[in-house]
């Protein structure tokens, strides 16, 4: 996995305070209703390096720009709050207009809005709100959590959990993924699993003792501070 891009670690601190300013300037020059915002460039590196007595040292080094726009708009006494976020290794391929853009229309879309009364409806959710919702509920795919008796999934591999439309895969090799590793905490290779299969509930995500509990090969799934 190439996660480290040296050209990110030369941006200059005015760099990014200057893409800050250009950002709000575009965020305020979108709509008139936007009356100020929170807006935020940064950059990160980090080196990760395992050394055992049984030989392994492995490591690998990774850095990442964000940038984040939050804006608040007001309408006729109605306010919204709303934001954008991307990330990437080449701060120069951030669109920095197209994020504003994005940030005032998801603000200005949030104005006027009302309750509607409890009922069934048909629902379109956003693949943002989709991330945050799968969010809310994803320990009950850890092995450990079944284990110690606090995951609604246990004793349910194979079974059908969802409906036929939804996979779900844990891939730690994506190359532009924030979060994308060449091996876990362990030391253990990464690999991608899937966790959902049309609905079919396929693997728990293991460290190498919930693993060994289980009778089943670690998926790479271990965690450390």
């Amino acid at each position: 996995l190439n996660l480290y891009n040296p050209e990110l670690d030369q941006v200059s601190a005015a760099e990014k305070l200057a893409m800050v300013h250009q950002l709000d300037e575009a965020c305020r020059a979108e709509d008139p209703r936007v009356k100020n915002g929170y807006n935020v460039v940064e950059t990160s590196k980090a080196k990760v390096r395992i050394v055992n007595t049984y030989g392994m040292d492995r490591s690998f080094t990774e850095n990442i720009a964000v940038l984040q726009a939050e804006v608040n708009s007001e309408d006729n006494g109605f306010v919204s709050s709303s934001g954008h976020l991307v990330y990437g290794r080449d701060i120069n391929a951030i669109d920095v207009n197209a994020r504003a853009k994005e940030a005032v229309k998801r603000s200005i879309d949030g104005l006027h809005a009302s309750s509607i009364p409890s009922g069934k409806y048909r629902t379109v959710i956003h693949h943002d709100a989709m991330v945050s919702l799968l969010g809310v509920f994803n320990s009950i795919f850890s092995a450990e959590s079944a284990q110690k008796g606090m995951s609604l999934l246990k004793g349910k591999l194979g079974e059908t959990i969802a409906a036929p439309c939804v996979t779900i895969t844990d891939d730690p090799l994506l190359p532009d993924g924030p979060n994308s590793r060449p091996f876990d905490a362990e030391g253990v290779a990464s690999k991608a699993h899937v966790v959902v299969d049309g609905g079919v509930f396929r693997t728990f995500l293991h460290n190498m003792k919930t693993a060994y509990k289980d009778g089943v090969e670690t998926t790479g799934n271990a965690g450390k501070a």
